[in-house]
Protein backbone atom coordinates (compact mmCIF):
# COMPACT_ATOMS: atom_id res chain seq x y z
CA UNK A 1 0.00 0.00 0.00
CA UNK A 2 2.92 2.01 0.87
CA UNK A 3 4.36 2.22 -2.66
CA UNK A 4 1.12 2.90 -4.42
CA UNK A 5 1.27 6.14 -2.00
CA UNK A 6 4.76 7.13 -3.03
CA UNK A 7 3.76 6.06 -6.89
CA UNK A 8 0.37 8.91 -6.64
CA UNK A 9 2.50 11.51 -4.90
CA UNK A 10 5.18 11.37 -7.28
CA UNK A 11 3.04 11.33 -10.32
CA UNK A 12 1.12 14.34 -8.36
CA UNK A 13 4.46 15.80 -8.26
CA UNK A 14 4.99 15.34 -12.18
CA UNK A 15 1.49 16.98 -12.95
CA UNK A 16 2.02 19.65 -10.92
CA UNK A 17 5.78 20.63 -11.97
CA UNK A 18 4.26 20.41 -15.75
CA UNK A 19 1.25 22.55 -15.08
CA UNK A 20 2.11 25.39 -12.85
CA UNK A 21 6.32 24.86 -13.24
CA UNK A 22 6.36 24.25 -16.87
CA UNK A 23 8.62 21.33 -16.43
CA UNK A 24 9.16 19.00 -19.30
CA UNK A 25 6.42 21.10 -21.48
CA UNK A 26 7.64 19.77 -24.59
CA UNK A 27 6.94 16.16 -23.43
CA UNK A 28 3.41 16.48 -22.25
CA UNK A 29 1.66 15.92 -18.54
CA UNK A 30 1.58 12.03 -19.33
CA UNK A 31 5.65 12.13 -19.32
CA UNK A 32 5.72 14.70 -16.81
CA UNK A 33 3.55 12.22 -14.12
CA UNK A 34 5.53 8.95 -15.08
CA UNK A 35 8.81 10.57 -14.74
CA UNK A 36 7.17 11.61 -10.90
CA UNK A 37 5.95 8.19 -10.30
CA UNK A 38 9.25 6.49 -11.58
CA UNK A 39 11.53 9.27 -9.17
CA UNK A 40 9.03 8.46 -6.58
CA UNK A 41 9.06 4.42 -6.66
CA UNK A 42 13.03 4.63 -7.02
CA UNK A 43 13.48 7.04 -3.43
CA UNK A 44 10.75 4.76 -2.01
CA UNK A 45 12.23 1.95 -2.86
CA UNK A 46 15.66 2.08 -3.22
CA UNK A 47 16.87 4.98 -1.21
CA UNK A 48 14.86 4.71 1.70
CA UNK A 49 15.99 1.81 3.35
CA UNK A 50 19.43 3.00 3.03
CA UNK A 51 18.69 6.51 4.84
CA UNK A 52 15.94 5.52 7.47
CA UNK A 53 17.06 2.76 9.97
CA UNK A 54 13.83 1.98 12.02
CA UNK A 55 12.78 -0.51 14.45
CA UNK A 56 9.73 -1.50 12.48
CA UNK A 57 8.51 -0.88 8.94
CA UNK A 58 5.58 0.68 10.14
CA UNK A 59 8.06 3.50 11.28
CA UNK A 60 9.29 4.56 7.98
CA UNK A 61 6.44 5.60 6.25
CA UNK A 62 6.48 9.45 6.73
CA UNK A 63 10.24 9.61 6.06
CA UNK A 64 10.12 6.84 2.87
CA UNK A 65 7.37 9.50 1.41
CA UNK A 66 9.55 12.36 1.79
CA UNK A 67 12.62 10.20 -0.03
CA UNK A 68 10.38 9.32 -2.81
CA UNK A 69 9.19 13.13 -3.07
CA UNK A 70 12.67 14.57 -3.30
CA UNK A 71 13.78 11.66 -4.97
CA UNK A 72 10.70 12.10 -7.87
CA UNK A 73 11.49 16.03 -7.68
CA UNK A 74 15.45 15.17 -8.46
CA UNK A 75 14.01 13.26 -11.26
CA UNK A 76 11.45 15.75 -12.45
CA UNK A 77 14.54 18.47 -12.70
CA UNK A 78 16.45 16.42 -14.37
CA UNK A 79 14.35 15.69 -17.06
CA UNK A 80 13.98 19.23 -17.29
CA UNK A 81 17.31 20.00 -17.65
CA UNK A 82 18.42 17.26 -20.35
CA UNK A 83 15.11 18.35 -22.50
CA UNK A 84 17.00 22.16 -22.52
CA UNK A 85 20.13 20.53 -23.58
CA UNK A 86 18.86 18.56 -26.23
CA UNK A 87 19.32 15.37 -24.93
Amino acid sequence: METLVWILAGCSLGWISWTYLGFNQDRGAVMSTLIGGVGALVGGQAIAPIFVAAPSPADTGILALAFAGIAAAACLLLGDKLQRWGI
